[in-house]
């Protein structure tokens, strides 16, 4: 078949001349809705078929650091889409399409990303953890990638239009852990019997003691504290009619917590912040040397300056209200255009690509203006999101009394967040082995 032999052979020499004028993924996308409008007329795809075009995507897929995220993304939706066609009976795709994967993108990668984190460390390391937590966040919102789309989803699948990249899109440590979680996550949804996405899982690295904290700590919500240890403060930053409040910081383990007495019982508090450690960002302030603990009396403590007693913490997409504003919706969807339009959009459309293409392009393609044809409604800004947007920041300043209790602060948080970092550390480390070994 000579469509089949240019479609295998324009895929191999994908590279990022190919990707001027957003031509590699409007073509991408071209492929993906054939073959959804194949599986929506109840045909199924030769295995050979999607063989050879699987292994040609698994290597499009394996250049990565030479595409845009845009050619990438769009070449995974066009793997699930070749999965659920050739799928027929089930199991019947996975041999032929997890093997290819595995050898060009999962294993070479996973190495590559595996040895970077073993040689370096500090801020290069911090960075690779905080990308880590977040891609994982955002890719378990998103659904399975073999599970059928609703009508709906299969409406806009037919009536996708890919645009060019955004400036500021997905590059370097970013796009590189997209590209593992999406190639790892399809075929291991690909080789399992019972479906299950391995993004249900929990995040691997992460302590038991977050979960059990998070549990007893629920915000809002009255809990027992006895004589614990607690040290008290000035919260400032909060989100809400109340900008700072005084409040008492737990000693935890896993878990920033700060309470409120409970008016109504003894010993009880209710909690205002809670959010795991592994999220936030300690910042230190200078401090010039001083006494030890038990040199500090209280006439010194007062008479240091408040810069001096203040702890400044960073927030990556919080979960409590005080801290949480009205933007703080992460997002996770692929990057399209939906206009906001009640009619039907298929009917709205004008022929021509979606940005210049060169004129070779045009000549191949023809004069269908139905083949051509996009939709009518310009896509604004906003209407275009992205899987994985950067989280939302929230600032949090704790004010002490004195420095004695700044600096008993600042201890057992920074021991319990480097104790929880050191976790995440080593299961993101087994992850990648696990990966690495297919």
């Amino acid at each position: 078949n000579w469509c089949l032999d240019a479609l295998e052979e324009w895929l191999r020499s994908l590279d990022h001349a190919a990707e001027r004028g957003g031509l590699a993924a409007l073509l991408l996308g071209a492929c993906a809705r054939l073959l959804a409008a194949m599986r929506a007329g109840k045909e199924v795809l030769d295995v050979s078929v999607a063989e050879r075009i699987g292994s040609a995507l698994s290597q499009a897929l394996g250049i990565h650091h030479q595409l845009q995220w845009a050619t990438l993304a769009v070449s995974l939706r066009t793997l699930r889409e070749l999965a659920l066609a050739a799928d027929v009976p089930p199991g019947r795709a996975g041999p032929a399409l997890a093997p290819p994967l595995r050898e060009r993108v999962l294993n070479p990668l996973a190495t590559e990303l595996l040895h970077m984190l073993r040689r370096y460390g500090g801020d290069v390391q911090e960075a690779w953890l905080q990308e880590f937590q977040e891609q994982w966040a955002a890719h378990s919102q998103t659904v399975s990638p073999l599970e059928l789309p609703s009508p709906r989803g299969q409406r806009e699948m037919l009536e996708l239009n890919v645009a060019p990249e955004l400036p500021g899109a997905a590059e370097g440590r970013t796009k590189c852990i997209r590209v593992l979680f999406g190639a790892w996550r399809f075929c291991t949804s690909l080789l399992s019997s019972s479906g299950e996405d391995p993004f249900a899982r929990r995040l691997p690295g992460l302590c038991d003691e977050e979960a059990d904290e998070t549990s007893r700590y629920q915000l809002g919500v009255p809990v027992y504290i006895g004589k614990m240890n607690r040290v008290k403060c000035l919260a400032r930053g909060l989100r809400g009619a109340v900008k700072e409040e005084a409040l008492y910081l737990l000693p935890m383990q896993a878990t920033l917590v700060l309470v409120r007495p409970d008016d109504m019982k003894p010993f009880w508090a209710v909690p205002v912040v809670s959010e795991p450690l592994r999220a936030t960002q300690l910042r230190f302030s200078q401090e010039r040397p001083s006494a030890p603990l038990a040199n500090i009396s209280a006439p010194q403590a007062a008479q240091v300056d408040e810069a001096e007693r203040t702890l400044t913490l960073e927030v990556r997409a919080p979960r409590s209200p005080a801290l949480a504003g009205p933007a703080a919706v992460g997002s996770s969807t692929l990057l399209v255009g939906r206009p906001p339009l009640s009619g039907d959009r298929v009917a709205n459309t004008v022929a021509g690509l979606a940005g210049p293409a060169p004129a070779a392009a045009l000549s191949r393609v023809g004069s269908d203006p139905m083949a051509m044809s996009l939709p009518s409604i310009p896509m604004r800004p906003q209407d275009r999101t992205e899987v994985g947007s950067p989280p939302p920041m929230a600032a949090l300043t704790l004010v002490f009394a004195d420095e004695r209790r700044h600096r008993v602060a600042c201890k057992f948080l920074a021991q319990a967040r480097q104790a929880a970092q050191v976790g995440l550390l080593g299961g993101l480390g087994a992850f990648l082995t696990e990966v690495a070994g297919g």
